[in-house]
């Protein structure tokens, strides 16, 4: 007799089966495309599979008994989709977030049946990611004709579940973290059933799935559940659990009817309903759930933001919720495992909960600051571990994920690894696959150097790089990769330790070949020898072909390579070279240019395929000089000196974004004309003009004059400069001048002048005063040498006693010789302060001036009088 009990896991494998299965064959149309990308300074390109992958859908599990023995029946239906993929890895099968102990007999086995045809790649790929799930290595039985069976033997080794919730995955790891709500698909499917062959003692779920496709008369019927303790962490051959009836009553076909209060009782526990059924439900949408009267936790984690800047903070808030019908009491909440890439860590990490009753929640927060370096930060789960019945039960959150951002607009993750090779390897095995980078920003990024592979630039989006190195450890379900990230943003260079890359494929077809180019430049003025290392990964008989194409003014001399029509080519037959195929030539620069070497682009072919790899070494700077007008060896403090920077681009092709930059000590710069142009054509010249003024006395000094420009995509650079020179003052001039005088008196200013150098010689003073001003003797214009001893001298000058009032006058010229060349301190930037004085009214001398010439007229009147007296 055979009865087919309907069990409590609707969608118990729905998402861990749902990992692309990139090895398949399907139906349908499929197509190969041409992928290119760049890996260091190299162009390589392969062809690329884009056939649709099959995905897993649709999971129902039951329970049959036959001849003592039971079977657990998993039926799924495998569906082609395209282009949805999900590519997670799992560590275990993951449920609800309780966890669940099952042991499994010696000598059983868990067997996949396919009942009807379906491609032997569907077949393998199916069991290959079962084998994943369960952590079970399944070998093939047969795989002919319409059935194909594989089969995974079972041991006593504890299996440790979760519990999932519907359609809600939610998927644990150490790099992977993600919820999504699945749609079945039942078009296109191959049906397929897992029969797991038990001698006893099994655990199940509570939850059973809906009965869609059955009917009932009007009756009573005992639906037989298998019910599992959660928290049996050992079972014994022959235990039975699964004696429990449930009665329900079928009003009407199709029509459901539970009595409230319903409770089971098991082993001690009391198991009561979640939901009570009414008259009228159809039982095609009745969803049974016994809720067991005792403590079931869930864990969940979450952070504050996903994406953060390199060194910000991150707050972790992970909440611990009693989903179950009885009291947990003194909860254990912490973290078991930290990660690479964490800073620092402030707040609650550890919390011991004493009391968390049904339905309650509580919380524990904590910050976590991202190191500088840190690319890619997988926050593993947080654990809860409470006493229930005297075992102790331990519950897990999912993991987080969290990008860290340089800046704010770009972001370098390291995504995924393809075309790993061993599939299984150990550690210290010499492993290869294809790393692929993000750029997830909005500018592009420059000189991206990931372990020694180097990217000169990549655009938001991605690139596929291959990679070499050591396992350095291994886990049940992935091998830890890690690498180190560089790369420039502007003039900003960054440092970033990427994450830890789960292994989330096996390879679809056998590696293709490999080629690695070296190209080493040697040589000065306009001859140089190429040598081109070349090293071949080929299986068997393969073909290696190097060529070379000459640009520029570059002409290939003489070497390993025969050359038509500016192509260089040279070809290897046979299986692979010991050793490097190290091949040379000769090249020769047009007189006074630059150019760049041959390009070399190298091809190996064998029986797998074949890889190309495109070489552009580094361009010759021949002809790409800075010339800097030379300073005087000594210079005057304050005074400006006109100078300029020549670039001159000898060669043909012209050079890009060319930006000047000047470096000086003790010398400001102003008024600097052209210091950047986007373009500098072959065969020209661009100045930039600038005034250099000396700040201090002493050493000072134009340092380098830098050209940076970029020439056939390289960014490089020529300079010149180390101009220093001496700064000295020259003259210092003080001005003493009387600030009142009386009327008639004479104005004398005394100018003092001290030097700081010998080298300064034939001071003079030059002073033109305004009419009618005028010196002592007449004269309105002087010229006057001052005769210096011990570093100082002085000389003196007399205004003549001009009239009454206030006098601003222009201050004298000082000039002096140096270096046989005559300065004014006006040059330097000195300026003397203005001459002022004020000339007061001399009264007395006006009063009697004023009484002479009264006098003098009374004389004059007394003369008249007489003389008309007299005659």
């Amino acid at each position: 007799m055979r009865r087919v009990l309907a069990l409590a896991l609707l969608a118990l494998l729905a998402a861990s089966l749902a990992l692309p299965l990139q090895h398949c064959s399907c139906a349908g149309e499929s197509e190969e495309r041409a992928e290119i990308y760049v890996a260091g300074s190299c162009i390589m390109w392969r062809l690329v599979s884009t056939k649709p992958p099959v995905t897993i859908d649709s999971v129902d599990w039951g329970l049959a008994e036959e001849a003592g023995v039971r079977e657990v029946i998993l039926s799924f239906s495998v569906v082609r989709r395209w282009p949805r993929i999900y590519s997670y890895m799992l560590e275990g099968v993951v449920f609800d977030g309780t966890g669940i102990g099952v042991v499994e007999k010696d000598a059983a086995r868990l067997e996949i049946v396919f009942e009807e045809w379906v491609d032997e790649g569907v077949a393998r790929a199916i069991a290959y990611n079962l084998s994943r799930a369960f952590h079970l290595r399944f070998t093939p039985a047969y795989t002919s004709g319409p059935r194909a069976v594989f089969y995974a033997p079972l041991n006593s080794t504890y299996h440790k579940t979760y519990i999932l919730r519907g359609l809600s995955w939610n998927y644990t790891g150490i790099f992977s973290s993600a919820s999504f709500e699945d749609t079945m698909t039942r078009a296109d499917y191959a049906r397929i059933v897992v029969r797991a062959r038990v001698g006893g003692g099994v655990s199940y779920s509570l939850e059973f799935s809906s009965i869609k496709h059955y009917s009932f008369p009007p009756g009573e019927y005992d639906f037989r559940l298998s019910i599992a303790l959660p928290y049996i962490s050992q079972a014994r051959a022959g235990d039975d659990v699964d004696r429990t009836v449930v009665r329900v009553a079928i009003a009407d076909a199709l029509l459901l009817s539970i009595p409230p209060n319903m409770s089971v009782t098991l082993d001690g526990h009391t198991y009561v309903l979640e939901r009570v059924y009414g008259p009228g439900e159809q039982l095609k949408d009745a969803h049974i759930r016994l809720m067991f009267a005792f403590p079931l936790l869930m864990v969940s984690k979450s952070v504050s933001a996903n994406t953060t800047l390199a060194g910000g903070n991150i707050t972790v808030r992970v909440r611990v919720s009693n989903l179950g019908g009885g009291e947990a009491r003194d909860i254990l909440v912490e973290e078991p495992e930290w990660w690479a890439g964490l800073g620092n860590v402030t707040g609650q990490i550890s919390r011991r909960i004493a009391l968390l009753r049904p339905g309650e929640t509580e919380e524990m927060v904590y910050v976590v600051t991202l190191a500088r370096n840190a690319s890619y930060i997988a926050i593993p789960p947080t654990r809860a571990i409470v006493n229930a019945s005297g075992l102790a039960v331990e519950f897990r959150s999912s993991a987080v994920n969290v990008h860290a951002v340089n800046g704010s607009v770009v972001s370098v993750v390291s995504a995924s690894v393809s075309e790993l090779s061993p599939t299984t390897p150990a550690a210290g095995d010499r492993i290869t696959y294809y790393l692929e980078v993000w750029n997830n920003g909005t500018r592009p990024i420059r000189e991206l150097s990931v372990d020694g592979v180097f990217v000169r630039e990549l655009r938001p989006g991605s690139v596929k790089l291959p990679m070499e190195r050591e396992a350095s450890s291994l886990r049940p379900s992935e091998i830890v990769i890690s690498h180190s990230l560089e790369y420039s943003i502007g003039g900003e260079r960054y440092s970033l330790e990427g994450p830890y890359v789960p292994v989330m494929y096996r390879l679809t077809r056998p590696l293709l070949p490999r080629v690695d180019v070296g190209v080493r430049v040697e040589g000065r003025g306009c001859e140089y020898n190429v040598t081109v290392a070349i090293l071949a990964n080929m299986t068997g008989e393969g073909t290696i072909a190097v060529r070379g194409i000459v640009l520029g003014n570059t002409s290939y001399v003489a070497g390993d390579f025969e050359e038509e029509n500016r192509t260089l080519a040279y070809v290897y037959r046979g299986t692979q070279p010991g050793g490097n195929l190290t091949l040379s030539m000769s090249i020769s620069l047009e007189n006074g240019t630059s150019s760049l070497p041959p390009l070399i682009t190298a091809s190996v072919r064998d029986r797998r395929g074949s890889m190309s790899m495109l070489v552009c070494p580094r361009p010759i700077l021949a002809d790409v000089r800075v010339d800097v007008a030379r300073l005087p060896d000594v210079l005057l403090k304050g005074l400006t000196y006109a100078l300029n920077v020549t670039i001159w681009n000898g060669d043909y092709l012209p050079l890009h974004n060319v930006t000047v930059t000047i470096s000086t000590s003790g010398i400001t710069v102003r008024n600097a004309t052209a210091l950047s142009v986007a373009e500098l054509a072959g065969r020209s010249e661009m100045r930039v003009v600038f005034n250099a003024t000396p700040t201090r006395t002493g050493s000072v000094s134009i340092s380098s004059v830098a050209a940076r420009f970029v020439y056939c995509g390289f960014q490089l650079s020529a300079s010149a400069g180390g101009y220093s020179a001496a700064a000295i003052k020259g003259v210092a001039v003080r001005l003493s001048v009387p600030r009142s005088v009386v009327e008639g008196s004479e104005i004398p200013i005394e100018v003092v002048v001290a030097r700081d150098s010998p080298e300064v010689t034939d001071i003079a003073v030059k002073w033109a005063l305004p009419r009618p001003l005028t010196f002592t003797g007449g004269a309105s214009l002087v010229e006057v040498p001052i005769e210096i001893a011990d570093s100082k001298g002085s000389v003196r000058l007399v205004i003549s006693p001009p009239e009454p009032g206030r006098y601003s006058l222009e201050p004298p010229e000082v000039t002096f010789v140096f270096r046989g060349k005559r300065y004014s301190i006006r040059d330097l930037g000195v300026a003397l302060p203005r001459v002022e004085f004020e000339v007061r009214e001399n009264v007395v001398m006006r009063y009697w001036t004023y009484f002479g010439a009264m006098l003098a007229l009374a004389a004059v009147l007394t003369g008249y009088v007489r003389r008309r007296v007299g005659a």
